[in-house]
């Protein structure tokens, strides 16, 4: 069925960092440590995606009006 269904993809002008940022936190940091930790986040962002201009303000403003439960 899932082959025959037709795909629909939305893209949009959000970046892969954003994107992999807010994957990352939902699936794992959120129910490992229940809380952003801003700082801690941000440094293993920085050595995953090899990125040393990540800093925690830009994992706040990645993570606005993410809901985890």
């Amino acid at each position: 069925e899932t082959k025959t269904e037709p795909r629909i993809v939305e893209r949009s002008n959000i970046s892969s960092t954003t994107i992999f940022i807010r994957a990352l936190y939902k699936r794992f940091w959120f129910y490992e440590f229940g809380s952003p930790l801003y700082r801690s986040f941000a440094a293993l962002c920085r050595v995953v995606l090899d990125n040393p201009e990540i800093s925690p303000d830009t994992i706040k403003d990645a993570l606005k009006g993410i809901k985890c439960e």
